[in-house]
């Protein structure tokens, strides 16, 4: 069905970037995913599940991964759901690393934005 198709767009916003994905979430979306963040030009990553249908429980662990991508580099991974589901699988998948997460795009935005601006002072 096209409606139904999966997509992941990213936009920079504020020296982040907004990864947005729609449809369904597995593990090879995550790969996009991963894919999409590591083109764009920051380690401070917005992603947005607002408009995801189902999340796999196998997507647990590579957003973890991701997570540890983004902290190994300076950077941070934000993660915009209200799935309460995704939340405890990405906690269990990774208790060593554990995104935060949030309700609203907006609050996301200014903690990543907030996370970068706090890496700029102490690498300068």
């Amino acid at each position: 069905m096209p409606g139904n198709r999966a997509t992941v767009r990213c936009l920079g916003f504020g020296g982040c970037v907004i990864v947005a994905v729609r449809g369904s979430v597995n593990v090879h979306r995550v790969d996009q995913i991963r894919a999409a963040s590591a083109a764009a030009d920051s380690d401070h990553i917005v992603l947005d599940l607002r408009n995801v249908s189902a999340i796999d429980a196998s997507a647990a662990p590579a957003l973890a991964s991701l997570c540890r991508r983004a902290q190994s580099s300076g950077g941070s991974l934000c993660i915009v759901t209200q799935a309460s589901g995704l939340r405890s699988r990405v906690r269990h998948a990774a208790p060593d690393c554990y995104p935060p997460f949030y309700d609203d795009i907006g609050e996301a935005l200014e903690a990543s934005m907030t996370a970068r601006e706090n890496a700029i002072r102490h690498s300068a």
